[in-house]
């Protein structure tokens, strides 16, 4: 899998094509913010296959997401932008885990549009 940063003002867009690991969205994350920590991020899956994803994956996940959020203060967001509803059951999934455990607001979106005016919402 390729993921491309997109700088955007307020927010960084994470831009992921191919195949998509746990192990590559964690060390691109974790570079980019222990470099240049931004609170607000738009994950943008729609070019990717999230299929590799599994469910077991998801503590790992939470665990060091947990920990880059230390990097992005308070008030993060991350944005997931998937391409078709049967991919948004298991992010919503993962979705409310990590809700649960960590500082950063997760929130899963169809319409890239609305997944921006929900990242960039001051009163969320």
């Amino acid at each position: 899998m390729t993921i491309e940063i997109l700088e955007r003002g307020t927010f960084v867009e994470f831009r992921a094509f191919g195949a998509t690991t746990k192990e590559e969205i964690v060390q691109v994350s974790w570079d980019y913010h222990r470099e240049t920590p931004k609170r607000l991020c738009v994950w943008d899956f729609r070019q990717a296959n999230v299929s590799a994803l599994k469910a077991e994956n998801f503590k790992t996940l939470e665990v060091q997401g947990a920990e880059i959020a230390s990097f992005r203060g308070n008030g993060a967001r991350n944005a997931i932008l998937l391409r078709d509803t049967t991919e948004t059951v298991l992010a919503s999934a993962f979705s409310g885990m990590t809700n649960a455990v960590s500082k950063v607001e997760n929130e899963v979106f169809l319409d890239r549009d609305e997944a921006i005016a929900w990242l960039t919402d001051a009163s969320g």
